[in-house]
């Protein structure tokens, strides 16, 4: 997937919030300081031709900050490593019984 974004795209990352979407008061103000970037600056224009594209990514909030009660959270366990406990499990027993036959 290419998403629109080639290597002559500059790429600003915000969090996201509300009042910078409002009125497209940070496009404005980019596009402003772009200008006058470029302005100064001429090479810029000519590495990077296109103005910056503005990428938002979530903030904290409530649902990055909860705990489960379990230990381990249910998320965080694999169910793959059952089945790997239960076979070193079962290979300990296996030894344990041979030790004491011997």
């Amino acid at each position: 997937m290419n998403f629109g974004i080639s290597s002559d795209n500059l790429i600003l990352i915000q969090v996201y919030n509300n009042k910078l979407i409002k009125n497209n008061i940070l496009r404005k103000r980019l596009a402003k300081l772009w200008d006058s970037l470029t302005s100064r600056n001429p090479l810029f224009k000519n590495i990077w031709p296109k103005y910056p594209m503005i990428v938002f990514k979530n903030g904290k909030n409530i649902k990055n900050m909860l705990i489960s009660s379990k230990f381990p959270a249910p998320w965080q366990v694999k169910p793959d490593t059952f089945t790997r406990d239960t076979a070193l499990d079962d290979l300990n027993i296996e030894n344990l019984l041979a030790l004491m036959t011997a």
